[in-house]
């Protein structure tokens, strides 16, 4: 083996053995850390060993073979040659490893999983404490015995020098000891009971006692000090100061007694002046001084004064400014009465309204609502009572009539009137009346008639004995027997033997129908509530709720009604003994009110705590909202909840409680209680009480019936407009005046004639969609309805469907209008709802319904005209109710007044109604009127030269020849027709006239178009003709040449002026100025005498004829001059003005719908929003900004201290830290946080921070809670100010102020006493005589060797 192969073959083992030594160091599979309980990591320091490699070389002698060694030029040499090789060598390196041993305190035993065994360190060695040692689990620690405290290194314990803190108490000297402490009192004083104080031996003898003046011994060593004439203790009971005078009897003086130098000086508090006796106080009257400076008023009183405010003002918070509460205005009565409906009166915080008997102020204490006296206890009314405005009107039951009182109702009598209708015999009854039969009879189902035998029944003996009282049938109860089972109310039910109700928890009664008594709750309301401070008990399950401000299972945590504060005993300030805060007193509002003193009530649509509740009401059927509990007081017509119920048919007015005094079943307005329904064939009159006789007509009578077109002249302001026309037919010629409303309705004219006499009737029908009057209401019918009925609002539906708002198809077997036609098919087939047409079934065929067929036909051939009305489409006739109502049959009183004469005029009546509507509404009604477009027809179309617009988009459609957006221009040269699409064929230069194509202009026009007339002085063809009119004012007409005169002039030459109260063309026309007004000759406008103004010089409020009838356009509405029609401002609706636009609605006419948000209620004039309680921006769309709250957010928040306000009642929500009803207080000491309501945690009584808790430590504590004394050497506020005393001498904890020891002395105690001084700050002189040598701490004397005693004056050989 080589010397190479050795050498690696010992690095190799080499290695080897090192590997196998550091690979033992790893930790076993059984490692505790694989388990984890109670086990640490932990770093050690391990030798690991390596084998380092290292080249090592080498020399040797080789053979080798060289040249020009000999003469064969080679030969065998040696040469020298240099080898390497690797060996190795062992390195040791220190590296820390990570090692898992048990934690301190724990230890492994065995093989268990763990270091599951706790250690007790205490057992060996006392675990190293001094004192005693305690073990705890995984560890332990060390604890020292009182009088000393452990060191830094936690085992040994170092004596406490109780000395060092405050003297350790004592009074004068304090020793330490190991361990504890003990006091020591200084020659000539021995120690007290309490083993702290020191008391002289005879203490007048040393020092005087330390008296100023004089001691005084008292005796078994007591002793006092006391003061000469004039003179008196101070508070240290040593010292002595002189007597003040003032304390005396104050010295005589009233208030202030002041001394100085034994001299008294008397003075007054604040609001007082000193009396000449210089003594006694005068009040001040600061009211008269002017040193008050009240803004309205003064009140002086003793030794203050008090501001007060006139009527509608309110003294501000630095009690002498004044505030109006509400804008005053001068006489608020003259401007429209003030706001009010009926009566106003001016008082100095605004105007008062006031209401004519029978009606009470609405909650804007402005508009008069009707009062319902049948609420009340006003009416007298012993059975039904209906109101109407201003008072109210008492009716009866059926069977019953009104008394002559007008209150009473007496039992009317069937029996005696004969009206019974009963087959044997009659009993009356109250209200009723009975029918009941002979022996062996009986009374058949319908009550009245008597049939067969009534079967014997014998009655047993029990029977008999109960005959004195009424047996109910199981399942009725009762005194009458007239409750069953089926009226047991809100979840009761009959018990087993089904005589009575068993109510559900909280209700009672015999129905189930009343909730607990007040107080009680539960099954059979037989628990009491425990409720207190006011809080309301559940009926049910009898839990508490609490009202504002308190709290607690009971509602036992608060304070009662009126009161708060810690114990409950302080007063709150709120209106009507209210409550308040339990803590610091702020008014809790009574649902329905706001405000800082709840004295506003809430805004209308706003209800319930701080009006901060909307109402859930439908605004457009209710009146109002309660503003305690948001019920809705519904219209007359609506009831329910929320008044989104119409009332049921038979019922109507103010909560549906009237019904219908209708006859044969008809039904009435469900506002007026106005009967609506037509009355049967054969019946008329506002009841259908009436008869009508029977008329007949032959089919050979023949009617010649002219309809006519009539010609309308019609006047319009704004949308208003009224229209007189001129109808010509048959001969006969009528006149009649219509006013409409363009939006809404419009003017429909009818004259019939027969031969040369004509009745015309023009009627302002509503448009599609409208009813009422002035067609201000919208119609609620659905789509398979026609426009409602123009008057009540009643849909009239399509044939096929029925209901209210025809929303239901007929019921089955019935068909055609009002579903009043009975289906004849047969053999189970179907019948169409509207038609009547069979469907039949499978194996069936044919229609077999004929109605209709049978009805035209009859149509041709009945001689009975009361028959005629059916057959004419109910939809369409009902429509115009109206207009036969104004219709007069003028026939009666002709020629033709005869039975003929009625027949032609019923006959007229009938085929207008038939005819006239369907050709007109449909054609005429259905759209918009002429010059009117878009939703509603509000918008008015722009077109020229009396074109028409569509009705929807507005476009204008031109007449022929004209054309352009607004059809002004007509058509271009060579061009005519209808939209200018004809092609004139005249010879060229030759005019073709631009709407008939007529070569040549017609006479008196000219132009490429012939579209311009002549110009002045010419007329003609060609304008040809030169005019002869010489006269300065006459006029040329342009087509004939004759000479007129323009309005104002008459005359051959018209060169007159019309004469003084005439005008016009011809100067026909009267002057119609009143009170001395002249009238312009040419266009009749009159120029007014002074005092008088208005179209026809009429004082304000007057219209007609010598101004002889007054106006009653309310509210600044405008009066028409001749008809007195009133024409509205913004805002206001009605024929007087006399109603605000409904809610919704504003502007002219109230044709604009109001966009505000939110509850808020629109201006009827302009449609501002006026915005409710938290609510701001153009359509009250935005919510208060932070520091704004109330009515269009206009009120500013009066928090203080960051706090915030509610948005709706300004009510303030403190930041934490502060408190009060504006945040003003901060929590009172040892409170703090929100709402102050968390107790400081501070030790000592310190205080803590208002807003944090944290504890405010006073100079010398710290610590969380200011628990902890400032250790030695550190003072101050939070113990952060070193001590800067001499060595050893500790320092107030407070101040810093050294405390010097006995014998030491200066800023720091860095100085020793000087000769003859020791004791506490070297206050105290030495007695040492005769050169003895006093210690500068305690004053004893060290004698010379020749002297003795305490103060060295004891000779020893004396």
């Amino acid at each position: 083996m080589s010397l190479r192969e050795k050498l690696s073959l010992a690095a190799t083992s080499a290695i080897t053995a090192v590997t196998l030594t550091s690979q033992m160091a790893i930790p076993s599979c059984t490692s505790p850390r694989l388990v984890k309980p109670n086990v640490c990591e932990d770093q050690e320091v391990q030798m690991l060993g390596t084998m380092q490699p290292c080249v090592q070389a080498f020399t040797r002698m080789v053979k080798v073979w060289k040249q020009g060694c000999s003469p064969q030029r080679w030969c065998m040499g040696y040469e020298r040659r240099t080898g390497y090789y690797t060996a190795y060598r062992q390195v040791y390196s220190m590296e820390l490893q990570t090692v898992y041993k048990c934690c301190p305190g724990w230890t492994q035993r065995g093989e268990e999983r763990g270091c599951l065994h706790n250690v007790n360190e205490c057992e060996n060695s006392n675990g190293g404490c001094e004192g005693t040692c305690c073990n705890t689990i995984g560890s332990f620690y060390c604890r020292c015995p009182e009088g000393s405290t452990l060191g830094a290194d936690g085992k040994t314990c170092q004596d406490v020098d109780e000395c060092v803190e405050l003297n350790g108490g004592c009074q004068q000297k304090c020793v330490n000891t190991l361990g504890s402490y003990y006091c020591e009192c200084s020659a000539g004083f021995r120690m007290h009971a309490d083993a702290r104080t020191c008391i002289a031996v005879n203490s007048c003898l040393v020092k005087n006692g330390g008296c100023e003046h004089t001691c005084v011994d008292m005796g078994n060593d007591h002793y006092k000090c006391e003061c000469r004439r004039d003179y008196q203790l101070k508070s240290d009971g040593r010292h002595c100061k002189l007597k003040d005078p003032c304390l005396e009897g104050n010295g005589g003086c009233a208030q202030l007694c002041s001394s100085e130098n034994k001299v008294i000086e008397c003075s007054c508090r604040s609001g007082y002046t000193l009396a000449t006796d210089r003594q006694s106080c005068d009040d001040v009257d600061e009211c008269v001084t002017g040193q008050a400076r009240c803004a309205h008023g003064c009140v002086n009183m003793l030794g203050s004064f008090k501001c007060v405010c006139n009527p509608g003002f309110e003294l501000g918070v630095d009690g002498k400014q004044c505030y109006r509460i509400e804008m005053e205005i001068v006489n608020g009565c003259e401007k429209n009465n003030g706001g009010c409906s009926h009566h106003c009166e001016h008082t100095t915080s605004g105007p008062v309204c006031s209401c004519n008997h029978g009606y009470q102020l609405a909650y804007d204490l402005r508009t008069c609502i009707d009062s319902d006296e049948c609420e009340g206890e006003e009416a007298c009314c012993h059975q039904y009572c209906k109101n109407y405005p201003g008072g109210y009107e008492c009716s009866c039951k059926p069977g019953y009539t009104l008394s002559p009182d007008g209150c009473a109702c007496d039992d009317v009598n069937e029996c005696v009137l004969e009206t019974s209708g009963c087959n044997h015999y009659c009993v009356n009854m109250p209200g009723s009346y009975e029918c009941f039969c002979r022996e062996g009879f009986r009374l058949d189902y319908d009550q009245f008639f008597c049939v067969g035998k009534l079967p014997f029944i014998t009655l047993s003996s029990d029977c008999r004995a109960e005959e004195k009282g009424a047996v109910c049938v199981t399942g009725s109860f009762g005194e009458d027997c007239s409750v069953t089972c089926e009226d047991c109310a809100n979840g009761g039910a009959c018990g087993e033997k089904r005589d009575g109700c068993v109510c559900t928890t909280g209700w009672t009664g015999f129905t189930c129908n009343q909730t607990c008594a007040e107080g009680t709750y539960g099954v059979g309301c037989n628990s009491l509530c425990a409720c207190q401070n006011g809080g309301q008990c559940d009926p049910v399950n009898g839990k508490c709720n609490c009202p504002p401000g308190v709290h607690g299972l009971h509602c036992e945590n608060g304070c009662a009604q009126g009161f708060f504060g810690r114990f409950c005993r302080r007063k709150c300030n709120c209106p009507d003994n209210g409550r308040c805060h339990h803590l610091y007193g702020g008014c809790f509002c009574a649902p329905g009110l706001y405000g800082k003193f709840c004295h506003l009530p809430c805004p209308r649509w706003t209800h319930g705590v701080g009006c901060s509740e909307e109402c859930d009401c439908v605004q457009d059927n209710t009146l109002s909202c309660g503003p305690q509990n948001g019920t809705c007081i519904c219209k007359p017509g609506y009831h329910g909840d929320r008044c989104n119920t119409e009332c049921a048919a038979g019922f109507y007015g103010s909560g549906c409680k009237e019904r219908c005094n209708c006859s044969h079943g008809a039904s009435c307005n469900r506002t007026t209680g106005e009967c609506q329904q037509k009355c049967p064939a054969g019946l008329y009159g506002e009841k259908c009480q009436l008869g009508e006789p029977e008329i007949s007509l032959s089919l050979s009578h023949r009617l010649c019936v002219c309809v006519c077109v009539c010609v309308c002249v019609c006047l319009c302001v704004e949308e208003v407009c009224v229209c007189v026309c001129v109808c010509v037919c048959g001969g006969g010629v009528c006149v009649c005046v219509c006013g409409w409303r363009r939006s809404v309705c419009v003017c429909v004219c009818v004259c019939l004639c027969v031969e040369e006499e004509c009745v015309c009737v023009c009627v302002c029908v509503c448009l599609s969609g409208f009813w009422g009057p002035g067609c201000a209401n919208q119609c609620q019918c659905v789509k398979s309805a026609v426009p409602c009925e123009a008057r009540t609002g009643r849909c009239f539906c399509e044939p096929g469907y029925t209901g209210e708002q025809c929303e239901q198809k007929c019921p089955e077997g019935q068909y055609g209008p009002d579903c009043e036609h009975v289906c004849d098919c047969m053999n189970g087939a179907g019948c169409n709802h509207v038609s009547g047409t069979c469907s039949c079934t499978s194996g069936w065929t044919g229609t077999h319904s004929f109605s209709f067929a049978i009805a035209f036909v009859s149509l041709l051939l009945i001689d009975s005209l009361t028959d005629l009305w059916q057959y004419c489409p109910a939809w369409y006739s009902r429509l115009l109710v109206q207009l036969l109502e104004t219709f007069t049959c003028a026939f009666s009183k002709s020629k033709h007044s005869t039975r003929q004469a009625h027949q032609i005029c019923i006959a007229i009546k009938l085929c207008f109604i038939c005819i006239y509507v369907h050709l007109f509404m449909y054609v005429f009604v259905a759209v918009c009127p002429v010059g009117l477009y878009g939703q509603g027809c509000e918008q008015k179309c722009k077109c020229d030269h009396g074109t028409s617009c569509h009705h929807a988009t507005g476009q204008c459609v031109c007449e022929p020849g004209w054309t352009g957006l607004t059809c002004n221009k007509s058509c271009s040269p060579g061009w005519f027709g209808k939209n200018c699409s004809q092609v004139c064929e005249c010879p060229v230069g030759m005019a073709c006239h631009h709407v008939t194509g007529r070569c040549g202009c017609p006479a008196g026009f000219m132009g490429s178009s012939c579209e311009k007339t002549c110009i002045q002085g010419q007329y003609g063809l060609n304008c040809s003709h030169v005019c002869s009119c010489s006269g300065p004012h006459q006029l040329c007409h342009h087509v004939t040449g004759r000479c007129t005169c323009p309005p104002g002039y008459y005359g051959s030459h018209c060169q007159l002026k019309c004469r003084e109260g005439t005008y016009g063309p011809g100067c026909k026309k009267r002057c119609r100025c009143a009170n001395g007004g002249r009238c312009d000759f040419k266009t009749g406008a009159c120029l007014c005498q002074p005092g008088y103004l208005g179209a026809n010089c009429c004082p304000a409020g007057h219209y007609g004829k010598d101004c002889a009838k007054t106006c009653s356009c309310g509210e600044g509405g405008l009066c028409h001059p001749v008809s007195g029609r009133c024409t509205c401002t913004p805002g206001r609706t009605g024929q007087s003005c006399q109603q605000v636009c409904p809610r919704g609605r504003y502007g002219a006419q109230c044709r604009s719908l109001c966009t505000c948000v939110n509850g808020s209620v629109c201006d009827p004039a302009d449609g501002t929003c006026r915005c409710g309680l938290g609510w701001t921006g153009t359509r009250c769309e935005e919510a208060c900004v932070s520091g704004r709250f109330g009515a269009d957010c206009d009120q500013a928040c009066m928090c203080l201290n960051n706090g915030s306000c509610d948005r709706f009642t300004g009510s303030c929500s403190c930041t934490a830290g502060y408190y009060g009803p504006t945040c003003q207080h901060q929590c009172p000491a040892g409170f703090f946080g929100k709402l102050c309501s968390q107790p400081c945690e501070c030790t000592q009584g310190h205080t803590c921070d208002h807003v944090t808790g944290q504890c405010m430590c006073p100079p010398g504590y710290h610590g969380n809670h200011c628990q902890k004394r400032c250790a030695v050497g550190h003072f101050g506020v939070g113990c952060a100010h070193h001590c800067k005393c001499a060595e050893g001498v500790p320092c107030d904890q407070v101040t810093g102020q050294c405390l010097c020891p006995p014998g030491k002395t200066g800023e720091y105690c860095d100085k020793e006493c000087v000769s003859g001084r020791y004791g506490p700050g070297c206050s105290l002189q030495c007695h040492c005589a005769h050169g003895g040598q006093c210690d500068p701490r305690n004053g004893r004397c060290a004698c010379p060797l020749t002297w003795l005693g305490p103060t060295c004056e004891e000779g020893m050989y004396s």
